[in-house]
């Protein structure tokens, strides 16, 4: 075990170099800066604690290899893999992230939430990693960058970060509507047969997907406070040829075949 533990911790420490040279070599826009500088400091203490865990190891303590130093590595490499995946951003660094990059980093900087968070950009469908304390990624496709159009969607994407940062208020105000519409489902009365059933479980799916559809129905207020008729025209410009599947949430047609829900 203490072979296998030795070697899996310097295949981390060499990875975690790499991606730390990797990061220093890449030149950087202004708007991205904060982000990468915390990338790499991540980087470096990630790098210090794979050096700790094998300096552990070096103790000579056989006892202590099955539980702390073996649950030590794999958290290292789950870690690794958070920084390999939030340093992507970093290394992209495209001069037509500016744009977004300004307007995101407006936003950031009028809430007190949000304030020094560091963000960066990549290019996927919109979308957003809101997972506080870490640093914030936004997705915009790349035909989407070059003009203004589509910049107000962020708003839309900041709620999600807003709501994150919220999550324990939030939760609790979208329960209570959870609950107030399992009471409304509540049938008058109850039977016990297979189509009662079906319907339980009908009612169950109902309530449960109306966690995700708050969340949106949020996130799309977020984006009317901030941004008005820009918001309201760039989300329906964007929706405009999505077809009739993305405006609905499925009935379940017979027992055991699963709801397909569409959001917004």
């Amino acid at each position: 075990m203490r072979t296998i533990l030795r070697e899996s911790n310097l295949d981390l420490l060499s990875e975690a170099e790499q991606l730390i040279a990797a990061l220093k070599a890449t030149p950087v826009v202004p708007e991205l800066a904060p982000y990468h500088d915390h990338m790499v400091r991540a980087c470096a203490n990630l790098h210090e604690q794979i050096c700790h865990n094998l300096w552990d190891m070096e103790l000579g303590r056989d006892d202590i290899l099955p539980e702390e130093i073996l649950s030590e590595t794999q958290r290292l490499a789950r870690d690794l893999r958070l920084h390999n995946r939030l340093a992507g951003p970093a290394l992209r660094g495209l001069k037509s992230d500016r744009l977004s990059l300004r307007v995101i980093g407006w936003l950031h900087a009028v809430h007190k939430e949000t304030t020094d968070v560091p963000v960066a950009m990549s290019t996927e469908e919109f979308g957003i990693w809101p997972q506080p304390p870490h640093p914030v990624v936004y997705f915009m496709p790349v035909s989407a960058q070059y003009s203004l159009l589509y910049q107000p969607l962020f708003f839309h994407e900041f709620g999600h970060l807003l709501y994150a940062s919220h999550r324990p208020e939030m939760d609790s105000l979208v329960q209570d509507l959870q609950t107030q519409i399992a009471e409304l489902l509540e049938p008058l009365a109850r039977r016990n047969d297979v189509h009662a059933q079906a319907e339980e479980r009908q009612r169950t799916i109902i309530v449960l997907t109306w966690y995700k559809w708050a969340q949106e129905l949020f996130c799309d207020a977020v984006g009317l406070m901030i941004g008005g008729p820009a918001f309201i025209h760039a989300f329906s410009h964007y929706l405009r040829m999505s077809p009739r599947a993305e405006y609905h949430c499925s009935r379940i047609p017979v027992v055991g075949t699963p709801i397909h829900c569409h959001f917004l």
